[in-house]
């Protein structure tokens, strides 16, 4: 791996450190104050969107071979938040005020800080065991309460979205539609063999 390379990817994991620790941070603080969680997620609810969407260059990391990680189970596993985050908690507000959407960020905000952390290290040296056993152990626990807050999310969603299956875009002259209930009924099915992939695959 060359030098600018290791440059790039360490500044990207740092970056997306301090991302998700500002989020992890307003999280806690938040519950902290006793807001509720409609409250709660607007304390966030820009950093998410940022950082959250970030994830989507660790699929192109691995497609450029970057990284040793497979850009297909990286996809799966980006592509299904990026969808929670876009297609339901910024098309549906009311579903923000769900409490699954604060165990949802809790989830990925303890999994992604030591996982930025983890590679941040290890582009200068090797990281310490402590990090390392976080960044392979703790998964056990949090990847089932990210994707189970996930799934309550996004059924949450079907309901609204029977009413208004649709999302038109004018682009130019061109004018898109998607059928987002339909999409998030596929997205709920794809969490029984994308759960099956291990999340340690995401490697930058």
């Amino acid at each position: 791996m060359s030098r600018v390379v290791k440059m790039y990817l360490g500044g990207y994991n740092i970056l997306m450190t301090l991302g998700w620790t500002y989020v992890l941070a307003r999280l806690i603080k938040a519950w902290a104050l006793g807001r509720g969680p409609g409250d709660v997620f607007s304390s966030f609810e820009n950093a998410l969107s940022i950082f959250q969407t970030g994830a989507v260059l660790e699929v192109l990391h691995a497609m450029f071979g970057l990284v040793r990680s497979s850009w297909q189970s990286t996809f799966l596993q980006v592509s299904s938040r990026i969808y929670v985050v876009w297609a339901a908690l910024y098309l549906i507000p009311s579903v923000r005020g769900l409490w699954a959407v604060s165990t949802m960020i809790l989830a990925w905000a303890l999994t992604e800080v030591p996982r930025y952390l983890y590679f941040s290290v290890m582009s200068q040296g090797s990281p310490p065991r402590w990090l390392t056993w976080l960044r392979y152990s703790t998964f056990f626990i949090l990847y089932p309460l990210g994707a189970g807050s996930e799934m309550a999310v996004l059924y949450s969603c079907l309901s609204h979205l029977k009413s208004q299956p649709l999302l038109s875009l004018d682009l130019a002259s061109l004018r898109l539609s998607f059928n987002v209930y339909r999409n998030t009924i596929l997205a709920l099915l794809a969490y029984i063999p994308v759960s099956s992939v291990c999340p340690t695959d995401r490697l930058l």
